[in-house]
């Protein structure tokens, strides 16, 4: 069904985005000058949440895509 150019694919986008979300972290750390409690209080710092909740819902979605239904997990085990 998926080919090995989907597996190597899918391998790189996680390496990516875990790449993409290590750098944002830093760059936040920087520009909030080391706390992250302003972040809520400027308006860039709203901006990012709102793209983090963005990456992460997409992040579940994938997830959820990816891997087997529970019920099938379940109907594999009683076997």
């Amino acid at each position: 069904m998926h080919g090995a150019s989907t597996y190597y694919f899918a391998r790189t986008v996680t390496i990516v985005l875990a790449m993409v979300g290590l750098s944002g972290i830093y760059n936040s750390w920087k520009r909030l000058g080391g706390s992250l409690s302003p972040l809520a209080h400027s308006a860039w710092g709203c901006m990012l949440l709102i793209k983090l909740s963005l990456a992460l819902i997409a992040l579940g979605h994938g997830v959820r895509v990816r891997l087997p239904p529970l019920s099938a997990l379940v109907f594999l085990d009683e076997r």
